[in-house]
């Protein structure tokens, strides 16, 4: 018996032995993700820097993780950089993807290494099937995030889980749901004969236009807005029209998008040209220009500014129904997804043309 238990206790020491010199399994250093296009993607377990497909992905980078933005798409103009910490105006802009080409250097997006790619915007079956071509084409792992207005805070949930910045997603994208919530109750009240119809003016004579029912013109209908744009033409966001077709159309405001021109030509020009007087509504002088910095308020990107963009346009609109403190929203939309403490006068400067 004691034979038996000497024998025991050895092999029990040395399996301990053998045990302590054993090497721990390394951490894996990849997980899959499903991304809001309901695509797996292997991306990296700790994801430290991102790059996004356009200019949409990286406004939403930036109020998120600042410090995790690989690069621009583009330079900053001034009017962006104005409203941008000047930390990130250094940033490299590396380019777009416009489906699957690339406006840049695919050499320089390459040797930049980050971690991940987010398009942002639509997540349907074509901008899933270019999101996996991107991928190939690059070898870095893209993910796509849903840019639709009523799915922001969706949207922040999901890459702050990616990012580990879940509590300032957590944040952000309450702050979306709340405003959003809060408009659309309000122009609820408004009686249907008061509902105020919008055309929606870019390009450089104003005669570009979004239709209803795209990521580009939804924050006019998220603000109670009747976009009167139409088109026999199927798939298709933005379109041309005539001068005729406008006042055809009588809208009862028109807002028009100057892509942060600091000179407000195109207003300027709907305000002073006599084609543009047969239009009641530019005749009366309800001609307002859609407050720009860093980005435009409804679109040019259709980004996550458009959260203070549709509180505007409900105040324009419906003054009575949606009466808030639009100085004192400003001043917390800014604050809290840019870091960024307006003076009066900036926020009188936003808001020069746009009523």
């Amino acid at each position: 018996m004691k034979k038996i238990i000497t024998l025991f206790l050895c092999l029990t020491l040395l399996f301990s032995f053998c045990a302590c010199g054993e090497e721990p399994e390394p951490a894996a250093d990849t997980r899959t993700v499903t991304d809001m296009a309901g695509r797996e993607v292997d991306i990296p377990a700790d994801v430290e820097t991102v790059f996004a497909t356009g200019a949409v992905g990286g406004v939403f980078m930036y109020t998120l993780a600042p410090d995790m933005l690989a690069a621009w798409n583009g330079d900053l103009r001034d009017s962006e950089k104005a409203f941008i910490d000047e930390a990130y105006w250094d940033l490299p802009a590396l380019g777009t993807w416009k489906g699957t080409n690339f406006t840049g250097s695919m050499e320089d997006l390459i040797a930049l290494e980050p971690d991940i790619i987010i398009s942002m915007g639509d997540v349907t079956v074509d901008h899933a099937s270019e999101a996996d071509e991107i991928e190939s084409l690059c070898g870095i792992p893209v993910v796509m995030v849903d840019g639709g207005l009523g799915n922001l805070d969706k949207a922040y949930t999901f890459l702050g889980d990616i990012l580990n910045r879940q509590e300032r997603a957590e944040e952000l994208g309450a702050y979306c749901s709340e405003t959003l919530a809060a408009v659309e109750e309000a122009v609820k009240t408004v009686p249907e004969e008061e509902i105020r119809t919008v055309y929606y003016g870019e390009g450089v004579d104003g005669l570009e236009t979004e239709v209803p029912g795209s990521l580009n013109a939804e924050a006019i209908a998220a603000a109670g807005g009747v976009n009167v744009a139409e088109t026999a033409e199927t798939g298709v966001s933005r379109i041309s029209v005539s001068l005729e077709q406008v006042a055809a159309w009588d809208p009862d405001v028109i807002l028009l998008s100057g892509d942060g021109d600091t000179a407000h030509e195109l207003y300027q020009y709907v305000r002073a040209n006599e084609g543009w007087a047969t239009v009641p509504a530019a005749a009366r002088g309800d001609v307002f220009e859609i407050p720009y910095g860093p980005y435009d308020w409804i679109n040019r990107p259709p980004s996550v500014a458009r959260i203070i963009g549709v509180e505007w346009l409900a105040r324009l609109l419906y003054p009575e129904a949606y009466p808030v403190d639009l100085n004192e929203r400003i001043r917390q939309y800014y604050s809290l997804f840019y870091h960024r403490d307006l003076t009066d006068e900036e926020i009188t400067a936003l808001l020069e043309y746009a009523g």
